[in-house]
């Protein structure tokens, strides 16, 4: 069984990376024309917007889950998005 305590941290820890991660991601990606021209960040953002709140849409469905799941779920789509960010380059 996890300590409430740990995970309670580890939670606070994740909530405060995922924001500052996305808005290096942001800053470093779509500020430099040579990651994405101009033609094409729009089409980036946009893509980066259906996806942002699908996965809002789906926030309360996983917030209902069982305790773990919530969890995991957050780690994994910030995975998912620190993954994707270093394979711009």
């Amino acid at each position: 069984m996890v300590d409430h305590d740990v995970e309670r941290y580890v939670f606070h820890f994740f909530c405060f990376w995922g924001p500052v991660n996305v808005s290096i991601d942001y800053s470093a990606c779509f500020s430099d024309d040579t990651i994405f021209p101009a033609s094409k960040r729009v089409t980036a953002i946009g893509i980066c917007n259906i996806v942002a709140r699908a996965l809002t849409i789906l926030a309360p469905l996983v917030n209902e889950a069982r305790v773990p799941l919530p969890m995991l779920s957050f780690i994994a789509a910030i995975s998912i998005a620190l993954i994707f960010s270093f394979s711009f380059r």
